[in-house]
This record gives C-alpha cells, sequence and structure tokens, in this order.
C-alpha cells in the first residue's frame, strides 16, 4: 500500500527488486514513454505498484555488490570484469563475508538511505547546521592563526 502512493521520485532501487515475466504480461500495458519530469524506473514501478494483482515482497539480505562505474572511467569491459572476478569468487566461496555485506546494508540502509526519506525541511536544517559549524570552525580558525595562514591552508600558497 504504501509503495502506491510513492512520490514519482523516488523507487526502490534496482538492486533490491524485481519482477516476474509474468506480473509484467499482466500489466495494463507494459513499457511507454515516461513522461516529462517523471524517473522512468520510479514510473515503471508505479504501474506495478498499482496493480490490484500483484503483491509485493522484500527480502531481508543483500543481494547485489555494486561497483560504482566511477572507479573504472574510460575502462573497457574486459578490464572491468578482471577487477570484477576476484570478487564474484569471494561472494559465492567467503561464507563469512555475507554477515559483513549484511552488517554493512543494514547500516548503511538506516544511517545513509533513511535520510533520503527525510522531508525537504529535515534535509535544509541538517545543511544548514553543517553551513554553521562549517562558518564557525572557519572564522575560528582566523581568530587563532590569521587570514594569512587560512589562505596558505586552503591554497598550499604563502600569502605575501
Amino acid at each position: 500500500p504504501r509503495m502506491r502512493r510513492f512520490d514519482p521520485y523516488i523507487a526502490p532501487g534496482l538492486s533490491c527488486t524485481g519482477h516476474t515475466l509474468e506480473a509484467y504480461k499482466r500489466l495494463p500495458e507494459g513499457w511507454t514513454e515516461t513522461p516529462p519530469r517523471h524517473i522512468s524506473d520510479c514510473y515503471m514501478w508505479r504501474k506495478f505498484a498499482r496493480h490490484p494483482e500483484i503483491r509485493a515482497k522484500t527480502v531481508a539480505r543483500p543481494t547485489l555488490l555494486y561497483f560504482s562505474r566511477e572507479r573504472f572511467p574510460g575502462w573497457p569491459v574486459e578490464k572491468r570484469l578482471a577487477e570484477l572476478r576476484p570478487w564474484a569468487e569471494r561472494v559465492r566461496n567467503d561464507p563469512k563475508l555475507y554477515g559483513s555485506l549484511l552488517e554493512s546494508t543494514v547500516d548503511w540502509l538506516y544511517f545513509e538511505r533513511s535520510k533520503l526519506l527525510d522531508t525537504p525541511g529535515q534535509r535544509f536544517g541538517r545543511f544548514y547546521k553543517g553551513y554553521l559549524e562549517k562558518t564557525a570552525q572557519f572564522f575560528k580558525r582566523i581568530k587563532e592563526t590569521g587570514i594569512r595562514e587560512e589562505i596558505r591552508r586552503r591554497t598550499g600558497k604563502k600569502y605575501h
């Protein structure tokens, strides 16, 4: 029920969702062009969520290790595959790894991902509090060491 009223800009991540071909065929319409100002994944998952005969289930365990592509800028597929292959072996063969992954996943979900679900006011409040703290630290350093030292610290150059 919660997903039926989901914000159009929030959807479950691709790493923790899936559907059967049979469920897809039961949709009144399958893939269609995403309307402007909608995120394609969110738009598609809402179709499943709105269907009265389709039920969602969750599994409380990680099913994916995600390696950001930013770590591999411009690498050919073969080189990325060589980097990831040892991890695939480790996941398949190291029974202790699963507990560590589960703990890390729960930690991330609780402490980081939950922040994404905060209201805009809560997010702004965190930003503003951080901004005030950083500004106070900046002025404290200037008071203690002087503006010249702060410029040198930030730029690595001596101020004359």
